[in-house]
């Protein structure tokens, strides 16, 4: 087998995680500071903390990644990020996890020699937008969790990049980064690390206005959790580097366990090969033990989607069965083991009730205990343990106690010569140094041995280090004093310590540094204010079906600019009142909002139906569609003229820029920018674009896209861009359109965004294009989004 270098991610939502993992075997761990990262309600690390933890790590030759994968406002960018990263780059900080692209062109210019990874939230699906991001500066991509090992492959092949891709965990049913169905059902917005997992909601499916699930499949937007051990040798061999395993918001006891299963696995491929790898059902119960929602998948790598990779009938923990309700006599409940049993696991009997187990019992064994006589334990119930005792023990002696701690061997060489200073050398982490003391002397009655020195010089007690190979060099009767050894072997752990730091940490940011973002946000010569409408805006209508298309051309309607869908360029009905059409208004193809590595032909064919209908403006919604356009025009000769859409996030002047450069380097143009949904209209108005904005000041929000389809999960795919409905009593209806030819599914908000009512706060936006959806209509449900309020 190949000669592979890969690497054990593991998340720690804290200090005390972070050690317990890197114990456990991690050869990175990405955590958070106390800003900026996708998880803010994890534990998180304060700035001494994060210091320590870079020196904890890089004295065991281990890396950390800081989590600043959120997007940003202005006043965060100018005025609070380089400060936050300065710190922890100057202490060695390995890499930035980042979303932003704006946050990414800030932090790549201020510390250009500190690694910059693409988070999985910049939805990475294929080689053009990896490339893209490679050119941008990064060293690592997070790929989609929705991509095949077939697609990550061909990413491999044809990009030189390292590959990071989560192998274990919880599943986003939506892809990452482009979800606002949290944000869209309050304030907390998935994009700020504030996600409420509105998915793991129960919802009724209304199909054909028929409630089709009950409650045993009633959370539609629930998947499994993520196991990858048995395809980890495919996984590798498809040119992932970096295997991360999902857990920021989880325990000691799930961050260490599985990272302890996950290193067992990756150095028995890498050792052993395909023939000798072999996963056992023990250690799959283990993991399962830990947490599962109804056992695991293997997610996109190899899976169907649909049924098989979804929780249905339970959001959360689900437990493994342990316990058979043999007898019940008011409250005396005879029990039969159907697993081993130990002291202190924890069984769930309801949602407000637990029993914990006293003793240990074998499987098939029975035993009684005394419980209320009002739960629910009848004859043959069959119960789940929420905690294994064991488990939880076993992990936190080996990887959370001091007793566990991970130490690097040391070696030394103590040398003591009559008349001369002794002297200590120390070698570890291919770092020597040395230490002296003061001149030995001639012994008066107790020589010095060399046994003696070397037990003395072996106490390492609670230092970051063990002893390895110790040696002692002594004289004829030599007067050795354990104060000086002592003294020694604190002195040159000390020095051995700061010179291995010293190979990490960097020169002090200059001052110039933290001007990086104020003289960049001064390259875009234009701002909202001086917008091009002259006292009007420029109006922009959607049309989505077949039926609005022909209804809209026999209205005579004319507007600045008519977005066409492009599933209506698959229509050569379509195509001919669309050419029709573009010969007196602009028409812009709206593209699709994914498109994956093995989708290229498909949108390359696309492509070529739009150019025959004389139109060379799109709306875009991801960068593999700009890489994918840039190829393309380079073919063909002609220059795509580019709208990005709300999901190409633009919060920030900095974000524009990248954008402008990123459209610019690909052989494209940039024509206009439309505003995100989650910024109010103070925040939009910090914004330096520099071309021209849109907003959509009228339609459904786009909350979900998803490579999973509900009506495929519930048995009614038929590869025709279906649409289903999902009713939630707290938040609403939303609507789940199927779009088959690319292979995702979109969901739209349950309550329509129409700010056309209220003139002030469109005066404050202060657009250059006002987008409308074609068949709205006024009605009482609308509200006007986050534009007034924003999100935290």
């Amino acid at each position: 087998m190949k000669n592979h270098n890969v690497e054990v991610l593991a998340p720690a939502g804290s200090y005390d995680i972070m050690k317990a993992v890197i114990n456990a075997g991690a050869d990175a761990v990405y955590l958070g500071g106390d800003m900026f990262g996708a998880r803010a309600y994890a534990g998180n690390l304060n700035k001494e903390e994060m210091i320590r933890a870079l020196d904890y790590a890089h004295l065991r030759d281990k890396k950390i990644y800081l989590t600043v994968n959120t997007l940003l406002k202005e006043n965060e960018c100018t005025h609070e990020l380089v400060d936050y990263i300065a710190p922890f780059y100057e202490a060695g900080l390995d890499a930035c996890i980042v979303q932003d692209m704006g946050v990414f062109k800030i932090l790549h210019s201020a510390f250009p020699d500190m690694h910059m990874h693409a988070s999985t939230q910049m939805t990475i699906t294929g080689e053009k937008g990896a490339s893209i991001l490679k050119e941008m500066g990064a060293m690592r991509i997070v790929t989609a969790r929705e991509l095949t090992l077939d697609e990550i492959r061909q990413i491999h092949e044809k990009c030189d990049i390292e590959i990071e891709s989560f192998v274990h965990g919880a599943l986003c049913y939506c892809y990452s980064g482009q979800c606002l169905l949290s944000s869209m059902n309050g304030t907390r917005s998935g994009n700020r690390g504030r996600c409420a997992q509105a998915c793991r909601l129960d919802y009724s499916v209304v199909n054909n206005d028929k409630v089709i699930n009950d409650s045993k499949s009633s959370y539609p937007l629930s998947p499994k959790d993520m196991c990858a051990l048995d395809i980890l040798p495919d996984i590798i061999d498809a040119g992932v580097y970096s295997m991360k395993i999902e857990g920021r918001m989880k325990n000691v006891t799930y961050a260490a366990g599985v990272t302890s299963i996950y290193r067992k696995y990756t150095d028995m491929y890498l050792e052993n090969g395909r023939k000798g790898y072999h996963v056992s059902q023990e250690d799959k119960n283990m993991l399962l033990d830990i947490f599962n929602r109804g056992s695991f998948t293997s997610g996109y790598y190899n899976s169907e989607k649909g049924k098989n990779m979804m929780s249905l009938s339970r959001p959360n923990h689900m437990g493994v069965k342990a316990l058979q309700v043999v007898k019940n006599d008011n409250g005396r409940i005879l029990f039969k083991a159907l697993t081993d049993i130990n002291p202190q696991d924890v069984f769930e009997i309801d949602s407000d009730n637990a029993y914990t187990s006293g003793d240990s019992y074998k499987k098939g064994s029975t035993f009684t205990v005394n419980l209320s006589r009002k739960l629910p334990l009848y004859k043959d119930r069959i119960i789940y343990r929420m905690k294994n005792g064991s488990v939880t023990k076993e992990i936190a002696e080996k990887y959370a106690s001091q007793a566990g701690t991970l130490k690097k061997p040391v070696n030394m060489l103590f040398t003591a010569e009559c008349g001369k200073p002794m002297k200590l050398e120390l070698e570890a982490c291919n770092t020597k140094v040395s230490v002296f003391g003061a001149s030995a002397e001639i012994a008066g009655k107790q020589p010095a041995t060399v046994e003696s020195c070397i037990k003395n010089l072996s106490k390492l007690g609670n230092t970051d280090f063990t002893a390895g190979k110790i040696t002692a060099d002594i004289g004829t009767n030599v007067f050795v004093p354990v104060s000086i050894l002592n003294d020694l072997r604190r002195k040159g752990i000390e020095k051995l310590t700061e010179t291995i730091l010293d190979k990490y940490r960097r020169q002090t940011v200059d001052e110039s540094v933290y001007n990086v973002c104020k003289a960049s946000s001064k390259d875009i010569s234009v701002t909202v204010n001086d917008s091009i409408h002259d006292g009007k805006y420029r109006t922009s209508v959607y049309l989505k079906t077949k039926g609005q298309l022909k209804s809209y051309i026999l209205s005579g309607l004319n507007n600045d600019n008519v977005y066409v869908d492009f599933k209506l360029f698959d229509d050569d009905e379509c195509r001919k009142n669309i050419k029709e059409l573009a010969d007196s208004q602009n028409v812009t193809a709206a593209l699709p909002y994914i498109i994956t590595q093995s989708q290229n032909r498909i949108f390359g064919s696309l492509i070529e139906n739009i150019r025959s209908c004389n139109i060379e403006m799109f709306l875009v919604r991801n960068l593999e569609e700009i890489g994918c356009l840039g190829n393309l025009g380079q073919k063909t000769g002609f220059v795509p003229k580019i709208v990005t859409d709300a999901g190409l996030y633009c919060w920030n002047s900095f974000s524009v820029l990248q954008l402008r450069d990123i459209i610019s380097v690909c052989g494209c143009e940039l024509t206009r920018i439309t505003l995100p949904y989650e910024l109010n209209y103070k925040e939009m108005n910090m914004v330096n674009y520099g071309v021209p904005t849109e907003f959509v000041a009228e339609g459904f929000v786009p909350v979900m896209i998803s490579k999973q389809c509900v009506r495929k999960t519930y048995g009614l795919c038929d590869h025709n861009n279906g649409i289903i409905y999902l009713n939630n009593k707290r938040s609403g209806t939303y609507m789940v359109e199927s779009v088959c030819s690319f292979c995702h599914s979109v969901m739209y908000s349950a309550k329509r965004i129409d700010v056309g009512y209220d003139s002030s706060l469109l005066e404050e936006i202060n657009p250059d294009y006002i987008r409308k959806d074609y068949d709205n209509m006024h009605d009482e449900t609308a509200w006007t989004g986050h534009y007034a309020v924003g999100v935290e």
